[in-house]
């Protein structure tokens, strides 16, 4: 772990893809942690809600998923990964925001597809700028913060979910990961 430690510090682009994936697991993934929240407090709606709200976001993700694989070896990943990013960012501020179960349906689908879309583009990234020697340790290095984001993320936006509501906290997820995408 100190060596793949060692050797993202030393190479600048593959730290900054590993902060990305900790942001964008910290910032995305309370979209899906707080959807009962939504069913219940947002929509005053019972848990076939929250349900319809899940199978909304895993078709989405497994559309997604299936896309990136048909597309194959594309150019421009980083790129990519980015332009889903801000669309990702975006599709989070718009659930956020809906006040119909319909569009916040059709939003977790998108989101879902392009959260996938992401994920696989960043993590090929980073698989693909790193020596066959130092894969292993890097892998480990970028799994500790993509999964790190994910409960990181979840417990500060519950501990702001009370102050503030969860549409709000989710719109400022959203935002700041639009930000995040446009700034690199």
């Amino acid at each position: 772990m100190k060596q793949g430690i060692s050797f993202v510090r030393k190479q600048g682009a593959m730290e900054t893809l590993i902060i990305i994936a900790f942001l964008m697991t910290a910032l995305a993934i309370p979209m899906i942690t707080f959807l009962p929240v939504f069913a219940k407090n947002v929509f005053h709606q019972s848990a076939g809600t929250y349900t319809l709200f899940l199978v909304a976001s895993g078709l989405g993700s497994i559309t997604g998923a299936l896309t990136v694989a048909a597309l194959g070896n594309v150019e421009n990943k980083g790129r990519i990964a980015l332009s889903m990013l801000v669309a990702l960012g975006a599709g989070i501020t718009a659930f956020s925001l809906s006040t119909s179960v319909a569009v916040s349906c059709i939003v977790l689908f998108l989101s879902g597809g392009v959260l996938m879309c992401a994920f696989a583009m960043i993590s090929s990234l980073v698989q693909l700028i790193t020596p066959n020697d130092m894969r292993g340790r890097v892998m480990s290095v970028y799994n500790v913060a993509f999964r790190g984001g994910m409960p990181f993320g979840s417990v500060t936006t519950g501990w702001l979910v009370p102050i503030f509501t969860a549409p709000t906290v989710l719109s400022v997820n959203g935002l700041v990961l639009v930000s995040l995408g446009a700034y690199f």
